[in-house]
């Protein structure tokens, strides 16, 4: 994502805000990943030999769901102070640039 793209991101968290469910939303993709790989483990664990490594697999990739979350619950937390000192004119400049 260059910085224009990153600028017309910005304006449009501006304009409907940020919230954690959103930022979940936005990582749709590897959120899908995840649990597509927490349903695999769990087939091999229960219809393999139980092997202790799909149990980490599990809890591993349930950790970085619940990480991506509680870090966008901050971001969400902070936005009306990041809101504030943002130079927006900055960041309508950045959108606006073709390059």
């Amino acid at each position: 994502m260059n910085e224009t793209d990153q600028a017309r991101k910005l304006l449009e968290l501006r304009k409907n805000g940020v919230t954690a469910l959103g930022g979940l939303i936005s990582i749709k993709g590897r959120i899908l990943f995840r649990f597509i790989l927490i349903a695999i483990s769990s087939l091999m664990y229960f219809f393999g030999e139980g092997e202790p490594v799909f149990v980490f697999i599990i809890g591993f990739s349930l950790g970085m769901f619940f990480q991506d979350y509680s870090w966008f619950q901050s971001i969400a937390k902070s936005w009306s102070f990041t809101k504030k000192v943002t130079d927006w004119s900055k960041v309508e400049l950045l959108a606006k640039n073709d390059s």
